[in-house]
């Protein structure tokens, strides 16, 4: 059967009735292009569905939005200072406030792109088969879909990786494909080398274990969450003081409380046992991202490290100001959203540009809210 597309209403003046030839179903599309502007697709963003990242999650649940293209970073290092008493004719005892660091920095934009052509919108797309059928117009709005959520993916997993470099290095370094790579330095130093490696049978892992979580008690945080690398966990279970030690208890003391996850652990998260003796929730982190398609796998979390965390500390993920031209006037706009989509069309070419532009930066309250330990293979 031969198939006529026709303009919608608006779109051109209406065309004398007439019947229609033998064989011909008319279908009527309209062509609203406004259907895609900034504000209804963040609108849409709204609503998708939320992408399980582990250590985001986990420390960094805050969201902050400045209108702005430089983020303040202002962290604290530790305080466990008690209040003062004071005389019967004393008023009051002046105190010196919490030090803490403060480090300006332009937000780095991340903005994935995808490439819509004639000649994709043309033919079936991924999951059709040759019996469907859809207009341009429809096919166009299913691949805006899969591609935002493909793009908003890409994204999460940078953040996730941004979070990771925060707290296992402290620092981030930011690579541009044209200019000079910037390191974002969070003056990080709460690291420490066990002193033996837990791949000793002398070593005493528990107790490694145990004195970085009275480090934290001291800095007025509690260790609650332990995450370790590969190789790490496999150094640790292997370990014969921790075998000797876990064999003699009657069970595993099951944890209560704690950070809950909105939705499945992501891949590469694996919930370990619990221990009673240091108490805290042990997880083993073997996720991987690729730099480019078809490249090696490289781990977001180091193999030989070990992160002792409190997951009531509510760090923060602070987005700046996103601004652009937009198709419509051409003129610029400013959006504060932690995902900024951006529609253009190229009459010329024949193609759709989709856009997907974000600028997260990780801002931790505390760098003595957590630790991490070295040297344990």
């Amino acid at each position: 059967m031969a198939i006529k597309i026709t303009r919608g209403a608006g779109d051109q003046p209406p065309a004398p009735e007439k019947a229609a030839s033998p064989g011909v179903r008319e279908i009527s599309v309209p062509i609203d292009v406004g259907m895609y502007d900034t504000v209804s697709v963040i609108d849409a963003l709204e609503y998708r569905y939320p992408i399980p990242s582990f250590i985001k999650d986990t420390f960094f649940a805050g969201r902050d939005y400045i209108a702005s293209d430089v983020v303040q970073i202002d962290v604290r290092k530790g305080g466990k200072q008690l209040a003062p008493f004071i005389l019967p004719m004393e008023g009051q005892v002046i105190g010196r406030r919490r030090p803490f660091m403060r480090t300006m920095l332009e937000a780095p934009a991340i903005a994935p792109a995808r490439v819509i052509t004639l000649r994709e919108i043309s033919k079936p797309w991924w999951g059709e088969n040759t019996y469907d059928f859809y207009t341009p117009e429809q096919r166009l709005a299913n691949m805006m879909a899969d591609d935002i959520q493909d793009m908003d993916e890409e994204i999460t997993r940078t953040e996730e990786w941004m979070c990771c470099q925060c707290m296992f290095l402290g620092q981030i370094p930011i690579h541009y494909r044209t200019q000079t790579d910037v390191i974002l330095d969070y003056g990080f130093t709460n690291i420490t080398a066990v002193a033996l490696p837990w791949t000793d049978p002398t070593a005493l892992p528990l107790d490694d274990l145990h004195a970085a979580q009275q480090g934290m008690n001291a800095n007025g945080y509690s260790g609650n969450i332990a995450i370790y690398g590969t190789e790490a966990w496999k150094a640790l279970w292997n370990n014969p003081s921790v075998k000797d030690t876990l064999k003699n208890l009657s069970g595993w003391v099951p944890m209560t409380g704690g950070y809950n996850m909105p939705e499945l652990l992501p891949a590469g998260v694996a919930v370990c046992p619990a221990f009673t003796y240091p108490v805290m929730k042990n997880y083993i982190y073997a996720g991987t991202y690729v730099v480019a398609e078809g490249g090696p796998a490289v781990p977001l979390v180091p193999p030989d490290r070990v992160l002792i965390g409190s997951s009531d500390t509510k760090n923060r993920l602070i987005y700046a100001m996103v601004s652009q031209i937009e198709q419509t006037d051409g003129k610029f706009h400013s959006y504060m959203s932690d995902r900024v989509p951006k529609y253009e069309s190229n009459v010329n070419k024949n193609l759709i540009m989709n856009t997907l532009t974000s600028r997260p930066v990780p801002v931790p309250i505390d760098l003595l809210s957590w630790t991490v330990l070295t040297g344990v293979v």
